[in-house]
């Protein structure tokens, strides 16, 4: 049997002398999409920027593809195919949309890359038109769009959106999520934090809860469309 894509145990983590994660655990299989819930507070950020290499872990373990990559700096974890999308989009403001999209670009999966300039123009169109742009010029959901572009440009393994519709007016949220779908069609494999619940559980294949920096439920959309009383508890859905 192959190794997970994502796979997280254990993990703990916090800031100084505050622990925030107490034994996350996070399982993600290659073409999935999954979703890390909870209401603020809970760790969520905290756990993506653990994964991802910008915050040290105190315990605790995560795999990419069987191989461990705790401890190891930001751009490593990255070129072991994780890609993201941070929350508050964090664009170049002083770069265009274009300089944006090349700057981080890499085929991390080897062989014919499928996302270039053209492919991410084809998938956002927005970002065609504005390819002049400075970043600081673009609105927020043109900014989220770029935000996907860029993680997108260098072909991950595994997309990862914090916050992926925070703050958006809802048009623009029903495209992000028009996307997001798209991007499970093609087979990409998906780790999400979002607050909209009844749109996660028909996008995503599998969820997992934190409440006060630990898991507390795993399982699959089916099991959480009919357990109203656990959205409820830590979901306030």
């Amino acid at each position: 049997m192959s190794a997970p894509l994502l796979e997280v145990a254990r993990l703990q983590a916090g800031y100084g002398d505050t622990q925030v994660l107490f034994n996350v655990a996070i399982i993600i299989k290659p073409g999935e999409v999954v979703t890390l819930m909870g209401r603020n507070g809970m760790g969520k950020t905290t756990t993506i920027r653990t994964i991802m290499g910008l915050l040290k872990a105190t315990d605790g373990d995560v795999w990419v593809e069987g191989a461990p990559v705790s401890g190891l700096p930001a751009y490593a974890v990255a070129q072991k195919g994780l890609g993201l999308v941070p929350e508050g989009r964090q664009v170049f403001p002083t770069l265009t949309v274009e300089e944006n999209l090349i700057a981080t670009a890499a085929n991390r999966v080897g062989g014919k890359a499928a996302w270039t300039l053209p492919s991410v123009y084809q998938f956002f169109p927005r970002l065609r038109e504005r390819r002049g742009n400075l970043g600081s010029q673009l609105s927020g959901g043109e900014q989220q769009m770029l935000a996907i572009g860029r993680a997108l440009m260098t072909n991950p393994k595994l997309l990862i959106l914090d916050e992926a519709t925070e703050g958006l007016a809802p048009i623009i949220r029903s495209e992000i999520w028009e996307c997001l779908r798209s991007l499970k069609q093609a087979g990409q494999s998906i780790l999400i934090v979002d607050k909209n619940v009844s749109v996660l559980e028909k996008l995503a294949d599998h969820h997992v809860i934190l409440e006060k920096g630990r898991t507390v439920w795993m399982g699959s959309s089916q099991d959480l469309s009919e357990n109203p009383d656990l959205k409820e508890r830590y979901l306030g859905a």
